[in-house]
């Protein structure tokens, strides 16, 4: 996957958001304090992972990542979508379907996305 192919993935997510939210609510997983956040992401991983390979490690990763992308002000549906995002970046890197250049470049591009997403 390359570095263009990753912007048209946010789109899929941005699109199918609703349904992502939903499938969030239903998951099971071994971190009984995990919050809707992580349990966003996880969703993003397990669309490129398996979802066993998730690990708690990745949950800080992208905690991480969101505090660094978000502000206090940004919406509900953005800080989530953040989070997706992350999940599906940490699942293509752990799967091997993109390098670390395109790791980095995913992460950069999740902002913008989300402030053009939001102007619309």
């Amino acid at each position: 996957m390359t570095d263009s192919e990753i912007y048209d993935e946010y789109e899929k997510l941005w699109a199918d958001y609703s349904n992502f939210c939903e499938a969030a609510n239903h998951i099971t997983i071994e971190d009984a304090e995990a919050d809707d956040f992580v349990r966003m992401a996880i969703i993003g991983f397990a669309n490129h992972q398996i979802i066993d390979k998730w690990r708690p490690d990745h949950a800080v990763i992208a905690m991480d990542y969101m505090n660094e992308l978000i502000s206090e002000e940004d919406t509900l549906k953005n800080k989530k979508f953040t989070m997706l995002a992350i999940g599906t970046i940490l699942g293509l890197y752990s799967s091997y379907k993109i390098d670390e250049r395109v790791y980095r470049i995913g992460l950069i591009l999740i902002p913008g996305f989300i402030m053009r997403e939001s102007m619309k």
